[in-house]
């Protein structure tokens, strides 16, 4: 979601290998579920055998109470920051915090060489993506779930009149999108499983989730839209 967000900086933020990203991805889920109501991974592209960053969806910012009890210094202090969650992963380096992604670096703990020499300081790219409601947030970890599994289903729904953006599904009205694209969209829907059932897929077996990339075609091919 954020990209390559420290390579201009000089910090290292190498390809992780399926065992470190996953400690990792485990740790930090662990760490924003204290901070936020709602929290999720789009679910990887399988098969992969290093990943470049970890990348987190929340929503419903947990307020922060101060010590006190009630009255003028106690109370409800303020919702999770991004500053918070800098503090909480205890991360060196943050991006300015600009739109809905924010990228953290973690240090990764150092490997040694065969003399027992420590390696350069190593980083793990983590994303944070705010999103307005848990019903945004799970519709978003739909469309870029599975690597290009959207992308092969937008492509049929296309030739139907469907788009999907980071809000819902919608249909276009051709009359009126040579003049405005965006007044064009109708929204039909923002729920995966409604979204998986217009389509002619099996819910089901979408939460169960692809062991390869062919149990992905297999899957987008029973669309009623192939």
């Amino acid at each position: 979601m954020g990209g390559s967000a420290f390579s201009n900086k000089g910090i290292i933020t190498p390809r992780m290998s399926p065992a470190t990203y996953n400690r990792l991805k485990s740790k930090y889920y662990d760490i924003l579920t204290t901070l936020y109501g709602h929290v999720t991974t789009p679910p990887e592209a399988p098969g992969k055998t290093s990943y470049g960053d970890l990348d987190y969806l929340v929503a419903g910012p947990i307020p922060k109470i101060k010590a006190g009890g009630e009255g003028e210094n106690g109370g409800i202090s303020h919702a999770t920051t991004m500053a918070d969650v800098k503090v909480a992963f205890g991360a060196e380096y943050m991006t300015a915090v600009a739109g809905a992604t924010t990228s953290f670096a973690v240090l990764v703990e150092p490997d040694q060489d065969g003399d027992g020499k420590v390696e350069d300081k190593v980083y793990a790219q983590v994303d944070v993506h705010v999103c307005t409601s848990a019903e945004t947030m799970w519709w978003i970890s739909f469309k870029h779930s599975y690597g290009d599994l959207w992308s092969i289903l937008g492509m049929m729904g296309r030739a139907k009149g469907l788009v999907a953006d980071e809000k819902c599904l919608n249909v276009r009205i051709k009359e009126i999108e040579d003049h405005n694209r965006e007044l064009a969209k109708v929204e039909l829907t923002r729920s995966v499983s409604e979204t998986l059932e217009f389509f002619g897929l099996d819910v089901e077996r979408f939460e169960m989730g692809f062991e390869n990339v062919e149990e992905i075609y297999e899957f987008a091919v029973q669309s009623r839209f192939f």
